[in-house]
């Protein structure tokens, strides 16, 4: 899926030659990968993609249009006097134009902006760094005088009133943008929210978008990968540079599609609800210590004392050593172990294996614990307790989330998450936060 759609020549191992053949022969064959027609069959809804495949790409293959020509510039990276004549050119642009537009993209590590970029267009990106990389982490890329005038200029473009920004995913920028630039940048298209608009349920990841709505495309986000630990600075750039430039052609194109399908004040909408999470998120919530003490304290001891009930219905030694956390490697029961607890209810009592509707796999989850309530009424008992054991341990985990000075908690939130348009949360940029939904609902038979 990933490689799907992309715009590659042929590079076949030098062994593997028919005679006759040189490496130069070899590059003016394209090649183009496709779904294979076996797995279209057995998931019909990847036939609309491989279609758009090969409507759109052989006839330009046909053509020989395989790449932009001329191929875009890149500045990555610039020196200090192109980037600030850059960032003034851009900002009398927006003096002199009411609909003047911009793609931007960060690019971070060990938790600070290692660059950041703009495009104008689909020829054109810069990407301004801000760290290298030394033996014991990062220095920064400029002098301070440097650095504090490229961040004012930044600052101006983001908050100027006739500047329009393309972003993917953006709220997740903007969290690092806020806290290390101290400006809420205003985003005008999101191209992942716009992606949930028009398509909810598909892909909304850049990779996905830029096969659809990019006139030439290649996967390319392999190209980047723990940067901090591997790869030159300039390769970095540059990743950051073909990201900008393929969220400004596919927001340009999301524009278009948006006023063909008549879905404009829909796009308003998630955009203003964009705002709204943004609003939320800096706000946080605002928890009652004394009561959360309490109750962390009361729910405490009733979840000990339902793990005690639990092991007395199947002790852990019937089943093994137990399992480990995947975060701490702490010891966990069974029932607090997902491979455990399927281990236990297939293997051990023998019911019935139910897969997840969505990902056919099986599962222990909610719905399956129903299902076997009904199939299996002697063990009610047990599976209440199981179900209430996991509403307790994950509404602990909230109240035993860390608080901000301000008693307040900071998650992410994410308006274009699902299918359905619910708000989905979690823990932020900076490892602050948790998951609201894990809160039960807290009903009666309870």
């Amino acid at each position: 899926m990933d490689w799907r759609g992309s715009m590659w020549y042929a590079e076949p191992h030098p062994e593997f030659f028919p005679e006759g053949m040189t490496l130069k022969d070899w590059k003016e064959v394209r090649v183009l990968p496709i779904i294979h027609p076996a797995a279209i069959l057995s998931t019909w809804y990847l036939r609309d993609v491989t279609i758009h495949d090969l409507k759109t790409r052989v006839p330009m293959a046909l053509r020989r249009d395989w790449r932009p020509r001329p191929e875009p510039t890149f500045w990555a990276p610039p020196s200090y006097q192109q980037v600030v004549e850059k960032l003034e050119e851009w900002l009398g642009r927006g003096n002199d134009s009411e609909n003047f537009w911009l793609s931007s993209d960060i690019e971070t590590a060990r938790g600070v902006i290692t660059c950041l970029g703009f495009a104008d267009g689909t020829d054109f990106a810069m990407s301004i760094p801000f760290v290298r990389r030394t033996e014991g982490g990062f220095d920064s890329w400029w002098t301070v005088s440097q650095e504090a005038k490229i961040v004012r200029l930044i600052r101006r473009i983001f908050s100027h009133s006739n500047i329009h920004i393309f972003g993917q995913n953006f709220i997740y920028d903007t969290q690092y943008i806020q806290h290390y630039m101290a400006v809420t940048p205003k985003t005008d298209h999101d191209t992942m929210l716009a992606q949930n608009v028009m398509f909810p349920g598909t892909p909304k990841d850049l990779g996905y978008l830029s096969s659809l709505y990019c006139q030439y495309h290649w996967y390319w986000k392999e190209d980047h990968k723990e940067w901090n630990m591997s790869g030159t600075i300039e390769d970095l750039l540059r990743y950051n540079c073909l990201d900008l430039i393929r969220t400004f052609e596919t927001g340009e194109s999301q524009r278009v599609l948006l006023k063909h399908l008549d879905m404009e004040a829909q796009m308003d909408f998630k955009m203003k609800t964009h705002e709204l999470c943004l609003r939320m998120m800096n706000r946080g919530v605002l928890f009652d210590k004394h009561r959360r003490a309490q109750l962390t304290f009361e729910m405490g001891e009733a979840l000990g004392s339902l793990e005690k009930e639990i092991l007395t219905i199947i002790p852990q030694d019937w089943i093994g050593p137990p399992g480990k956390r995947a975060k701490d490697k702490t010891s966990v029961f069974w029932f607090q172990s997902d491979k455990q607890t399927k281990a236990v209810l297939s293997d051990f009592l023998g019911f019935k294996v139910i897969n997840n509707r969505k990902t056919g796999e099986p599962t222990t989850g909610k719905e399956a614990m129903m299902q076997y309530k009904l199939l299996y009424p002697e063990w009610s008992g047990l599976l209440n307790r199981l179900r209430l054991a996991g509403q307790l341990d994950n509404t602990l985990h909230v109240l035993r989330t860390e608080l901000d000075p301000d008693d307040r908690v900071r998650c992410s939130y994410n308006p274009g998450g699902t299918e359905t348009h619910r708000l989905s949360s979690s823990t932020n940029v900076f490892g602050k936060g948790t998951n609201l939904q894990n809160l039960t609902k807290g009903e009666e038979d309870d």
